[in-house]
């Protein structure tokens, strides 16, 4: 399986929606992080799978959850550039490609 790593703006999405969702009910929140690291292998394991929405960046949409993991695939490697919820506008975190 190939490996992966954070923008560092992509882990204070995921943080912050962790801490949104304890505060609704802890295990609400664990079973976000359940579903976003279920995502991320999938993800790491068929990095294709997920259809290009721009260039490179594919989208990975979260089970049971309104968000979208957003990601770039290079050879030997996954960049997640964003763990967004669906009802934000992409602009917000598409500048982080620069």
């Amino acid at each position: 399986m190939i490996g992966y790593g954070f923008h560092p703006d992509a882990q204070r999405d995921f943080v912050e929606a962790i801490q949104f969702y304890r505060k609704i009910d802890p295990r609400l929140a664990e079973d976000f992080i359940t579903a976003i690291d279920e995502g991320i292998l999938a993800i790491r394991a068929n990095p294709r799978t997920w259809r290009a929405l721009r260039k490179n960046i594919r989208r990975y949409l979260v089970r049971r959850f309104p968000f979208g993991i957003y990601y770039t695939h290079h050879v030997d490697s996954v960049t997640i550039w964003a763990v967004f919820h669906l009802s934000q506008k992409p602009d917000k975190w598409i500048t982080r490609l620069r």
